[in-house]
């Protein structure tokens, strides 16, 4: 049976896999939905990054993704993974209207990887006080998924421009 099949059929309620949540890394940074006014509060996963150029957060069981991606075993979804990438990067777009363009991933706290991304290509919209006001998503090179990430997993983003 594929591993992807573990993930539908885990009991209701309990992690699919045997590892236990991470913790969030020392001087993390929270996400922050006011840094992002033009995003669905709930689709903002990055907040300011830390000392290394790190941002992110932990994936909450409540979550409204997590009710249907998968009902009774919750996985942050593959989208949402991406958007994080998006946001870390758009984070250091000068202000007013511009592209970034760049490779990105995301690892769990413990440092294990969860998707790696190249050439991700947005388009970012950022007001005079350094808010993004409008982030889309306009194309990607590749993307691999190597992990999961639970509800109650702490998360890392990084972005380095091309």
């Amino acid at each position: 049976m594929p591993a992807w099949h573990a993930v539908a059929l885990a009991p209701r309620g309990e992690r699919p896999d045997t590892q236990a949540a991470g913790a969030a890394p020392d001087g993390f940074c929270r996400p922050a939905p006011e840094r992002f006014p033009g995003l669905d509060p709930s689709l903002v996963f990055c907040g300011d990054p830390d000392a290394e150029g790190r941002c992110g957060g932990v994936y909450p069981a409540d979550h409204p993704l997590c009710e249907g991606h998968f009902p009774g075993a919750p996985v942050m979804m593959g989208m949402a993974q991406w958007l994080a990438i998006a946001e870390r990067g758009a984070l250091d777009a000068p202000a007013g209207e511009s592209e970034i363009l760049g490779d990105g991933a995301l690892v769990r706290a413990d440092g294990s990887p969860v998707v790696e991304v190249t050439g991700l290509r947005a388009a970012v919209a950022k007001d005079d006080a350094g808010r993004v006001t409008a982030l889309r998503l306009l194309a990607t090179r590749k993307v691999a998924f190597r992990g999961m990430i639970f509800p109650g997993d702490a998360y890392v983003a990084s972005f380095s421009p091309a």
